[in-house]
């Protein structure tokens, strides 16, 4: 009976503990609360919010400035809005964390204040706090959290905690050894860059290697051979959807944005315009056409573009909606039942996009999707009518053939047809790798065939390397692997680590969820969720994810806006963020990087960063580095070299010419300013003021209009904007005068210039015309050319 009241008395308590433990009631009351929405269409033809008309781009709003006070402020408020179950259901996770040490409880704590979960606003301190309180719960032992702790270790959370490396280190170790595939990139990446640790290239490559030959484990040999996976990547900048670190037309980074909804082709473009036989005529207003006109009488609106593309952005996805093959699939198969008997009253360019049309379809039942199972037979006949119909000269190629030599070579082993199809395909700069992928394999024997039949002689490691450059990922990971065997001839550490770690990026849908995660968050608006997100791929060793980090914490000004208001740990991380994004190959960010030193009056490393970055063909770097020159920041002041960098910029960009040719001017007059007054001319002396100089640097327009920038700012109103630049009074001279003001002599020079152009302009037309010559601005007549006139006056205007 003893042993029974014991073990009765034990039972009591334990459910008693149970029953204590509100962990059940959280769970169930957690169904209640708030979900997140998701802001990825179903598709393509749902209209898209995130869409911007104007620049093609996706419209995405973020903070210019970061105030920790207001983080503050909108934290408090939502604990006094906070509903009742809210409330309640805050408590009971704490009280089944503290009380009872519930690792789930603790973890959800940790994730609610992390990314906000269930409509909670995040909390950076109380993040850490409950991730640490986990990571001692579980003993170590939960790859996914130690990770998650070391990139907080690494980062600092922006802030938060101090930044410790030699613990974020420790960290990755720990979650590496147990199998997180995200912490051995992370050691993977330092180790190749010298990043908070030394330099080992065996230990990057090991570790690349290793998760690479676990990747291309996880694919089947249909999937590596024949048919492989399409993944939908969300390796993008946020800042490539506005044209660039450093906008359109001045940015050099490639962009990274390849899955944008599909674009309409030029109609004024040559190859349509031949398609058309020379005749296009614009039809504007009514319906959401495409705007062709086709025939001579016949004005009817091409549609069979828009299906295309439409059936395009559902097969592929974009950033903003998901791949709906079911959609696709039903939208090919209506035009094809609808059209097919009357290709023959086709014009030309409809023809065309039927004829592509024809080959998405070929390719999905192919493939098999869409459908329940492929449908070779279909597949084959659609695919060879899709050639028959887009081949109408030698100027054009279908895709299609792409597939018919998969088809011929897997199902058929018909290699001679095999390879008349890949051989269509080689030379288009917009094939995706297959063909040359396939014909590297075929050459090199690995299907089992001997030499005499293979039908001609190509080197397949060059056909391995087109294949590779164009993005294939099992190219990549077959580079690699001849690489690694010798077959390349002798390749470095740096650069079989490289491919190695080009193919792991491929795979970014398995290996790094957090750039979609990121990406969804900036869409919902929340910009710390995103910044975390970012942060975990960008500690992985993404270019991309690196860049986004550091454009969250700091986004480049424009020309008459302040640098952003953010407290020093994130500007600093921003800057670093910006350089490990810099030494893999982003120029654009290295320019980022050296504006936020100059910023910061650090002159030297400004110029080490934009002299690297214009050797990588950076004209802003260029133009920078003119700039520095022209006025002797970080460098002896030296007008000669100012005037090459000036030049440099031609050379790579026309488009500035009129702009470079007025600075030059601009250094000249300059320069003889400087000889007659001797350098006595106070903005022109060097000075070790950093005040002095970047007061210098601000133009008078800019000054003037300082209420408007500050009022486009996402977070103005607060009243530590007015202390942290305060405006720098002088007085004396009359020049001191004007400088206290903003206008410098050099702006006086350059208003005079800008003025005298004008003066000349306007004074060359009034004699122009009074003499009788054909006067034009901008090429347009200003009165009808009178018949037997001779010569003429062209007045070009231009922006400045």
């Amino acid at each position: 009976m003893l042993v029974w009241g014991i073990l009765w008395l034990l039972l009591a308590s334990c459910m008693g503990h149970e029953a204590a433990d509100p962990w059940y009631t959280i769970e169930q009351n957690l169904k209640n609360l708030p979900k997140k929405p998701d802001p990825i269409l179903s598709s393509a033809q749902e209209i898209d919010p995130y869409l911007d008309p104007v620049s093609d781009g996706i419209k995405i709003s973020l903070p210019m400035d970061y105030y920790e006070r207001e983080q503050e402020r909108i934290y408090d408020k939502f604990w006094k809005g906070a509903s009742e179950l809210q409330q309640e259901v805050y408590a009971q996770l704490k009280t089944s964390s503290a009380e009872f040490n519930n690792s789930e409880a603790t973890y959800l704590l940790a994730q609610i204040h992390l990314i906000g979960e269930y409509g909670y606003p995040h909390n950076k301190t109380l993040a850490y706090y409950y991730l640490n309180r986990f990571n001692e719960m579980t003993n170590f032992t939960n790859a996914t959290v130690l990770f998650e702790l070391a990139v907080m270790h690494s980062t600092g959370l922006f802030g938060t905690i101090p930044i410790d490396s030699s613990k974020a280190l420790i960290y990755y170790h720990l979650a590496s050894g147990l199998g997180d595939v995200r912490a051995k990139m992370a050691l993977a990446y330092r180790y190749q860059n010298g990043v908070n640790a030394p330099r080992d290239c065996d230990k990057a490559l090991f570790l690349y290697s290793e998760i690479a030959q676990k990747l291309r484990s996880s694919y089947s040999d249909q999937e590596w051979d024949i048919v492989s996976p399409f993944l939908e990547s969300y390796d993008v900048r946020i800042c490539d959807f506005t044209g660039g670190l450093l906008s359109k037309g001045l940015s050099s980074t490639r962009l990274s944005t390849v899955r944008k909804r599909a674009l309409r082709p030029d109609i004024t473009s040559s190859v349509l315009t031949n398609l058309q036989g020379g005749r296009i005529i614009l039809q504007f207003g009514g319906g959401g056409g495409s705007g062709f006109v086709g025939g001579d009488d016949e004005e009817e609106e091409n549609g069979l573009m828009n299906i295309y593309y439409t059936a395009l952005d559902n097969y592929q996805g974009t950033y903003t909606q998901r791949r709906n093959m079911t959609v696709a699939m039903q939208l090919l198969n209506m035009t094809y039942a609808q059209f097919d008997n009357d290709i023959r009253y086709m014009a030309d360019l409809d023809r065309f996009f039927y004829g592509k049309c024809l080959g998405l379809l070929g390719h999905m039942y192919f493939r098999g999707e869409g459908v329940e199972m492929p449908n070779i037979t279909l597949a084959e006949q659609l695919l060879e009518r899709a050639i028959e119909i887009t081949e109408v000269s030698d100027n054009f190629r279908s895709a299609a053939h792409a597939d018919l030599g998969l088809i011929n070579q897997y199902i058929y082993g018909n290699l001679t047809e095999a390879i008349k199809h890949y051989n269509r395909m080689v030379d288009l700069a917009s094939s995706d790798g297959t063909a040359e992928f396939q014909l590297s394999k075929i050459y090199a024997g690995v299907n089992g065939h001997s030499g005499e039949e293979r039908l001609a002689v190509e080197d397949p490691l060059f056909l391995m390397r087109r294949a590779a450059h164009k993005g294939f990922t099992p190219a990549i990971y077959e580079l690699a692997s001849m690489a690694e065997k010798g077959i390349t001839g002798r390749v470095t550490c740096e650069e079989l680590t490289s491919i190695y770690k080009t193919f792991i990026e491929e795979n970014d849908e398995i290996v790094a969820p957090s750039l979609k995660e990121g990406f969804i968050a900036l869409l919902r608006q929340e910009t710390e969720v995103a910044l975390w997100e970012y942060a975990k791929a960008a500690e992985q060793g993404y270019e991309v994810a690196q860049t986004n980090v550091a454009y969250l914490l700091y986004q480049p000004p424009l020309q008459l806006q302040e640098p952003p208001i953010i407290p020093e740990a994130r500007r600093n991380m921003a800057l670093a963020y910006y350089t490990r994004s810099f030494m893999q190959s982003n120029a654009d960010a290295g320019v980022i990087a050296g504006d936020i030193y100059y910023e910061i009056g650090e002159y030297s490393r400004a110029v080490a960063l934009y002299q690297t970055a214009a050797m990588k063909i950076s004209v802003q770097a260029m133009w920078n580095l003119g700039y520095m020159y022209e006025h002797g920041l970080g460098v002896e002041q030296d007008f000669h070299l100012a005037k090459r960098h000036y030049e440099q910029v031609l050379e790579h960009n026309h488009k500035l010419y009129f702009g470079v040719r007025l600075t030059i001017l601009k250094l000249k007059a300059k320069s003889w300013f400087i000889w007659l007054t001797g350098g006595k001319v106070n903005y022109w002396k060097t000075s070790t003021d950093p005040h002095h100089v970047a007061s210098a640097s601000s133009s008078w327009f800019s000054r003037l209009l300082k209420t408007f920038r500050e009022a486009g700012r996402e977070n103005s109103g607060h009243p530590e904007n007015e202390s942290i630049r305060p405006d720098q009074n002088s007085s004396g001279s009359i020049l001191d005068t004007l400088q206290s003001w903003g206008v410098h002599a050099e702006d006086l020079i350059t208003i005079g210039f800008v003025l005298l152009f004008f003066i000349m302009s306007f004074a060359l037309r009034t004699v122009a015309l009074r003499r009788g010559w054909a006067v034009r601005v901008n090429g347009v007549p200003l009165q009808p050319q009178q018949q037997g006139q001779q010569g003429g006056v062209d007045i070009q205007f231009f922006a400045i």
